[in-house]
């Protein structure tokens, strides 16, 4: 009976409905009506539990909850055997601590959304078999140092669109585990300022560490000329970083340098500053000869241009020396490359399948500007 009651199997190995079969009505039929009538009485039960709760879905395994109820923003009520729960809280600002989660020792997914102001320490400390972990559009300002306790199961933590001025320097000791951090969109954040010497020390922990967001960090800084390659030396093994419009393309132009296992890297939206990186030919010299994807799309004319900015065939040259280069995407860079492609430009890319230079604004192509490239995508769809 088992195997045809997969389609629902927490309704057939459920305790509060059980089904017994003697060898007479053991037909095909009735097996399935059977599991059809248990997991229709099972809807209803979890239906009218999700009623008490408040959530708009759940089940044995996962909930996802709205709520506004500031003495229980977690809802205690749900199974403790749960091990997704998605909650988003538009109550008034409280703090994350551990007594919220203890009775939810199985999760493995946590996405909170809404009201959150701070993180106490140990307040995942209990969450052993937690894999995920997302705090987004939240009202937080603060995360203690010891917020995640021992806990290193973690392997992807995401805390974006959050108030965040700074990442305590331990905070993330524990994390020998995690895969993917991603600190996006934290807009008051800084990493230029001469009052964080130790901006960087955070990654010192994370061995395991492949993937890095760090979009949209930092850009309201001025002055990140003290940003050396420093910063990311603690996380050489990462291949795959994404700093779009982040503070970093204002600083030195070596600071990517040490990775030398990054395969992606995007660096897409300098639009979002005044001007353009100051030493862009500087940058694509400095890239690791490890990078095999470079996204560096929305190099717009609105800003204040200057010939670093440009695409010409002096600041691709230090793409040229990338063996391993196979994609580069160059995409709404609003007439960078002057009026015309020229011949010259992308000859040297070797190895380059992927070429997207849809909507800059070319007027011209000049014959055999592609040539020689073992393109198998190339965009340039344009007004």
């Amino acid at each position: 009976t088992r195997s045809l009651c997969d389609w629902s199997s927490d309704v057939c190995s459920s305790d509060l409905f059980r089904i017994t079969m003697t060898r007479k009505q053991n037909t095909m039929s009735q097996l399935f009506l059977s599991c059809l009538i248990a997991s229709l009485l099972m809807t209803r039960v979890m239906s009218r539990i999700c009623e008490i709760k408040g959530c708009t879905v759940c089940s044995h395994k996962q909930a996802e909850c709205i709520t506004d109820n500031q003495d229980n923003p977690i809802p205690q009520e749900l199974n403790h055997t749960t091990k997704w729960i998605s909650i988003t809280y538009y109550g008034t600002d409280i703090t994350l601590e551990e007594a919220l989660f203890s009775n939810f020792k199985e999760l493995t997914v946590l996405t909170l959304r809404g009201n959150f102001r701070a993180i106490q320490n140990n307040t995942f400390r209990e969450l052993t078999s937690l894999t995920n972990l997302t705090l987004t559009n939240v009202s937080l300002t603060n995360i203690e140092f010891g917020a995640f306790g021992l806990n290193s199961s973690l392997r992807s933590l995401n805390l974006t669109v959050t108030k965040l001025k700074r990442i305590p320097r331990q905070v993330f000791h524990s994390l020998n585990n995690l895969q993917e951090l991603d600190l996006s969109d934290n807009s008051a954040m800084t990493i230029c300022s001469p009052e964080m010497p130790d901006i960087g020390t955070e990654f010192h922990h994370l061995i395991s560490l492949t993937t890095l967001k760090l979009n949209f960090l930092g850009r309201y800084d001025n002055d990140c000329q003290h940003i050396s390659e420093d910063f990311f030396k603690p996380i050489t093994q990462v291949k795959e970083l994404h700093i779009s419009a982040s503070s970093f393309l204002q600083g030195p132009q070596t600071v990517i340098k040490p990775l030398t296992n990054l395969a992606i890297l995007n660096i897409d939206g300098v639009d979002r500053f005044k001007q353009c990186p100051s030493k862009a030919q500087q940058l694509f010299s400095n890239l690791p000869l490890s990078l095999e994807y470079l996204s560096a799309s929305a190099w717009k004319t609105n800003l204040v241009m200057n010939e670093s900015c440009i695409f010409n065939t002096s600041t691709l040259e230090g793409l040229k020396r990338l063996p391993n280069l196979t994609a580069l995407n160059l995409r709404y860079s609003d007439k960078i490359f002057g009026n015309s492609i020229q011949k010259e430009l992308f000859q040297g890319f070797l190895r380059l399948q992927y070429l997207d230079v849809g909507w800059c604004r070319f007027n011209d192509i000049e014959t055999g500007a592609f040539s020689g490239l073992p393109l198998q995508t190339l965009i340039i769809d344009t007004n």
